[in-house]
């Protein structure tokens, strides 16, 4: 880096009250912000351009400007993907992946979720056997699905799931490849 400042500043005014961003993604028109401490994730549908740019939708909370959780939504989003229409978010505090079947349109509910525990699972649910513990960074090829998991190593799915509680395929830990 040359030390410069940023050119643009986003998420300042309109959602983060302070969050700790964690993760970002873009497609080929909108942009996503996980908001780890703010239990949120923010969608831009368009990529902002200056910094007068709001979020257009919320997920986890009543709007823009609250920061109190509520239910199956994005808590302490540590990750988010987007592959073609669908979401992807990884809650290493819930020990979880969610997964919107479609890009949301409105402050909604995951589809789906990748856990062992339910939706409405906290901090300490599951074992120390569950093969996901402490998801992270998620990402995919177009048809596989990679999460980094902070105590597992990395969880694989072959096929990007469509269902609840589907495991990974393969874990590749620093002891070798396992399956769960």
């Amino acid at each position: 880096t040359n030390g410069a400042a940023p050119t643009r500043e986003i998420g300042a005014e309109d959602d983060t009250q302070g969050a700790s961003l964690w993760g970002v993604c873009v497609d080929t028109q909108r942009m996503y912000v996980a908001g780890a401490n703010s239990s949120r994730i923010t969608i831009y549908n368009s990529i902002p351009t200056d910094d007068t740019t709001y979020a257009d939708l919320v997920l986890g909370q009543e709007s823009l400007y609250t920061n109190i959780w509520r239910g199956p939504v994005p808590r302490s989003a540590s990750d988010v993907l987007c592959v073609g229409h669908r979401l992807f978010v990884s809650q290493g505090y819930d020990r979880r992946i969610l997964i919107y079947q479609d890009i949301p349109q409105t402050n909604c509910d995951a589809d789906n979720l990748l856990a062992l525990s339910g939706f409405y699972s906290s901090h300490g649910a599951g074992s120390n056997q569950d093969p996901i513990t402490e998801p992270g960074q998620v990402c995919s090829d177009g048809r596989r699905l990679f999460a980094a998991d902070r105590d597992r190593g990395i969880l694989i799915w072959n096929t990007l799931p469509t269902n609840d509680l589907v495991l990974p395929d393969r874990i590749i830990s620093p002891d070798g490849v396992t399956e769960p």
